[in-house]
């Protein structure tokens, strides 16, 4: 099952300096981002991985980004995402200068739009399953901030080619966010009742229903894999899967309360943030500033 794991500021060491910058920096209201904009660092794991990150490893470049570009000044991406080389199937998203802080990612779409950096360089190196992992982690997380967390209208102003999502060669003469990964951003949909197709491989992981299956523990996870295999659907669209949430929800309340009657130790979110290397917990990874 796919993981998006959090790693804040205060996780990763960001410097005092770079506080102190983001402190200062303008802020933008949640409603005023309509944009999603998506970039590539082009810099590269120094080992045979390539685009593929340990903690430490992405840790390292995310200091890196600190002071790389001084005109930008420090963490120019509102948020920074790693495929994870120590976790499988695992996507890092650290928090850069964050959302509404004013960014300086795109040229003259950074008031109204979030930038959300990978790392790595995907020009020329990256494989379908980490192409369909990265669809599945922007997808998820976009949908949260668009449906849960207040940033409703997301979205709206799509790129030239009437995608939801944008690269940063539709607005600057660049390559960026990579050849390899940029026609697959068609397929990351997060708008109200847009339909989505989900590779097979991620079905028990359709993506308004994680946040039910992390309230239930482990054991709503293995309902949630055998009643996805019961649909047989390849296409859904978010009004059904709305519904399908709904349902789910009322059966897993029921789950818990019998498991709980049963162990001594309740299942389901502890609460507050989320810390490196935890499980992960959808709601900790949506609403940084």
């Amino acid at each position: 099952m796919p993981e998006l794991i959090l790693v804040t500021r205060r996780e990763w060491g960001a410097r005092q300096s770079t506080e102190d910058f983001i402190r200062r920096r303008v802020r933008d209201s949640k409603t005023s981002k309509t944009e999603a904009h998506i970039h590539h660092t082009t810099d590269v794991d120094s080992d045979s991985t390539r685009n593929t990150w340990t903690l430490a490893e992405a840790i390292r470049q995310l200091r890196r980004l600190e002071w790389v570009r001084p005109d930008l000044g420090p963490l120019p991406y509102s948020m920074n995402l790693a495929f994870a080389e120590d976790r499988p199937n695992t996507v890092y998203l650290f928090e850069g200068r964050g959302l509404t802080v004013r960014g300086a990612h795109t040229k003259g779409h950074n008031s109204q739009g979030i930038g959300l950096g990978w790392l790595g360089n995907f020009d020329s190196h990256l494989p379908r399953d980490l192409q369909d992992l990265g669809v599945w982690a922007m997808s998820t997380y976009l949908v949260k901030l668009r449906h849960q967390f207040g940033y409703s209208r997301l979205g709206d102003v799509r790129n030239p080619r009437g995608w939801e999502v944008w690269g940063h060669r539709d607005t600057a003469n660049k390559s960026c966010p990579g050849g390899l990964i940029y026609p697959r951003l068609a397929e990351v949909r997060f708008l109200e009742g847009a339909p989505m197709a989900i590779p097979d491989k991620y079905h028990q992981t359709l993506i308004d229903i994680a946040y039910a299956v992390q309230q239930a523990g482990s054991h709503g996870g293995y309902v949630m894999s055998e009643l996805i295999k019961d649909t047989k659907k390849d296409l859904i669209t978010r009004d059904e899967l709305l519904v399908q949430v709904r349902e789910l929800e009322r059966s897993l309340a029921e789950l818990r309360s019998a498991l709980t009657a049963h162990e001594d130790t309740p299942h389901g979110d502890s609460g507050g943030g989320l810390a490196p290397g935890s499980n992960v917990r959808i709601e900790g990874v949506i609403d940084v500033q």
